[in-house]
Formats: C-alpha cells, sequence, structure tokens
C-alpha cells in the first residue's frame, strides 16, 4: 500500500508514514553489539552512498525512488531517510520531508541505543550530518534525539 501511495502521491507524507512504521514496526531491540557499538551487519556500499550524493544536486524522481528502495533494504541505515528527506526538498515535497523526519525520530525515540552503534565497518549508524537534520525541526526547537546522540557518545 504505501508503494502505491508513494508511487501516485509522491507529495501526500502519508505513503512516507507508513513505509517507515511498516520498516520498523517489527523492531523491537536494538541488534547486537561489541563493547564499542560495532555491529554485525553491512553497510550501505559506499559507492552507493556516493552516487546519491553525487546527484542530490540535480535530484529526481529516479533519485528518490532509489534511495528509498535502499532505505527498505537497509533499515538501520538512517543517513538514507535524511537523503530521501533532502531529495524531498529538492523536489519541493518540504512535508513529506518533515514527515521522514519526524519518524525517524520516532524510532530513534523507541530505540535511542541506535544512536551509538555502527555497521561491521565502523560508519556509525547516525552520521553527524544525520544528527543535525534530526535536530532541526520545522518550528526551530531542538529535537530530543539530539540529546540523545550526545549522550550515548558521553557513555
Amino acid at each position: 500500500v504505501a508503494a502505491i501511495l508513494c508511487e501516485r502521491q509522491p507529495d501526500s507524507p502519508q505513503g512516507y508514514r507508513l513505509r517507515r512504521h511498516a520498516l520498523w514496526q517489527s523492531i523491537t531491540s536494538t541488534p547486537q553489539a561489541e563493547s564499542d557499538g560495532r555491529t554485525p551487519l553491512a553497510a550501505v556500499s559506499a559507492d552507493m552512498v556516493a552516487d546519491y550524493q553525487s546527484r542530490l544536486a540535480s535530484a529526481d524522481m529516479a533519485l528518490w525512488q532509489q534511495v528509498e528502495k535502499s532505505v527498505l533494504l537497509a533499515p538501520y541505515w538512517l543517513d538514507g531517510h535524511c537523503l530521501s528527506a533532502q531529495t524531498a526538498l529538492r523536489l519541493g515535497y518540504k512535508q513529506v520531508a518533515d514527515t521522514i523526519r519526524d519518524e525517524v525520530i520516532r524510532f530513534l525515540e523507541r530505540l535511542p541505543q541506535l544512536t551509538g552503534l555502527l555497521f561491521n565497518d565502523r560508519t556509525p549508524f547516525l552520521s553527524e550530518q544525520t544528527k543535525q537534520w534530526l535536530a532541526a525541526s520545522p518550528d526551530g526547537k531542538v529535537a530530543p534525539v539530539a540529546q540523545i546522540g550526545e549522550e550515548s557518545q558521553a557513555a
């Protein structure tokens, strides 16, 4: 259902909210991690991420669909949601971008330990850029996730 909504109404946040709910609703705990936060999970290919980022300046629907497909395949690639929201903004869909950010914040409020975890190559689940994106709410207030990220780094 989410895929149909996103395809037919890309300007409507409902499909993107539903997609993230379906992606994360069954995740009730964090992945196993070493004492340094490293998990056995593989990071999204650095080449793929670089390709997405290089295409962001001239974002189009094809890029957005590829990023959205990638986040579905890698539920802990939180930077991908930031990239998706940036793409939505470039396409003029601010409400969708805000919804994507809000859903990531909800997920992290449910499992705040994710902010300190790393993929098996030591890439963080949540980069500094993504932490800053999450902290910048539309009303200018700092979102709680920024504080969560700082607490996990201090621990």
